[in-house]
């Protein structure tokens, strides 16, 4: 099996060891054999240093694990003022006390029979 699995990339942080199949077939064995790879590679450095195997796709390069050097930038939010109770329309500003009233009593309310006035 040797001549048709090549190991592509070790992450010491993660202890991960990525292995590369030449065809699905050494995949499935791979994924089968997984645990005496690690302790066979453990073995041979004489250390734990390996967790875990992950086995890529056949003729896949690993992906990189680098975190991105650049922040990446969100959309352009437009700055709006954030509207309060006294920027509410003249039609509106009567029933605002009411809705925060019944919000409120349904915050309280655990809708268990004999609370809330049921």
């Amino acid at each position: 099996m040797p001549d048709h699995v090549q190991a592509v990339a070790f992450h010491p942080e993660a202890g991960q060891l990525d292995l590369r199949p030449d065809s699905p077939a050494f995949a499935t064995q791979l994924r089968l054999i997984s645990a005496r790879i690690v302790a066979a590679a453990n073995e041979a450095v004489r250390t734990d240093a390996v967790r875990t195997v992950r086995v890529l796709a056949v003729g896949a390069a690993p992906a990189s694990r680098v975190p991105a050097q650049t922040p990446v930038a969100g959309p352009k939010v437009p700055q709006t003022p954030m509207k309060t109770r006294a920027m509410a329309s003249p039609r509106t500003r009567p029933s605002l006390p009411r809705a925060v009233s019944i919000r409120r009593s349904q915050r309280r309310c655990s809708g268990r029979p004999g609370q809330c006035g049921s």
